[in-house]
């Protein structure tokens, strides 16, 4: 199957809805094929073309094809040296602020916000210097059933210090349950980032955000759909706002020429230059 085949393949498939027909058409077709590859293997089947058979006979794994396209899935700390640069460089300038304004985009189940919530809470000097405002998003609602629970395996802790892990969260059977005070500065919600009508979270009502953390997203899309989610990113930054992503993503932001990377890290400002129109 080369990289044309990805679009052809997904005309055929007639259980799936307008809305995830274009959300397909928008990934990178080498995603789109490595997870069509295994959902093939899954299924036991040979070739790309028994695998369009069988999606075309048993309807009920199309969903299932588009659930593994978009299967977010995050840990807490995931990046060590993203968050040493956050500690570092970003979040003692951000608490001094105050009332700073965060935006996870494809936050999963809620592990990257939350992680952001507790070091935050490390740097403020007095409850009054916590931040305004986390806002979490996840085009999946099963995500965000997710989040809203708080309930996480501790597979998903790796990365936590012993301290942090015993101030925000508490056994529950075999997972940790994250602690009300911690949860509830986070506000959660569906929303597609590809949305036409909306650049960011209604629930944040005008963007202008200091952070936009948007981790392991970008490289799920072809370039055109990169470079617009860049743009829409650099609209509601604040005019010294940052943005960070995956370090497997630094070279699709720098190339876009939009932003400018700091430390050569996968953390960015905005570029010198006449900014976005809002």
């Amino acid at each position: 199957m080369d990289e044309r085949d990805p679009a052809d393949f997904l005309l055929n498939l007639s259980e799936l809805t307008p809305e995830d027909r274009r959300h397909f058409q928008m990934l990178s077709p080498s995603h789109l094929q490595a997870v069509i590859a295994d959902r093939q293997a899954a299924c036991h089947l040979s070739t790309p073309e028994e695998y369009l058979r069988h999606c075309l006979t048993d309807p009920g794994e199309q969903p299932r094809l588009h659930a593994a396209c978009f299967n977010s899935t995050s840990e807490f700390f995931r990046d060590r040296w993203t968050f040493c640069l956050l500690e570092r460089m970003v979040l003692p300038a951000l608490a001094a602020r105050g009332a700073a304004r965060i935006w996870c985009a494809g936050c999963a189940a809620g592990q990257e916000a939350l992680s952001l919530a507790m070091v935050l809470d490390e740097f403020a000097t007095s409850p009054a210097r916590r931040p305004a405002a986390i806002f979490a998003t996840d085009l999946r609602p099963e995500q965000h059933a997710r989040a809203k629970a708080g309930r996480y395996p501790r597979s998903q802790f790796r990365h936590m210090t012993l301290g942090r892990m015993e101030r925000w969260f508490s056994p529950d059977g075999d997972a940790l349950q994250v602690v009300d005070d911690l949860r509830d500065r986070v506000q959660y919600s569906i929303h597609d980032l590809l949305s036409e009508s909306a650049f960011c979270p209604p629930e944040s009502i005008f963007g202008d955000f200091d952070v936009i953390s948007c981790m392991n997203v970008l490289l799920y899309y072809n370039p055109t759909v990169q470079i617009r989610l860049l743009r829409n990113f650099r609209r509601i930054l604040a005019a010294d706002g940052w943005l960070v992503v995956a370090p497997s993503e630094i070279g699709i932001v720098s190339q876009s020429g939009l932003f400018a990377s700091i430390s050569d890290g996968p953390i960015f400002k905005v570029a010198a230059g006449e900014r976005c129109p809002r």
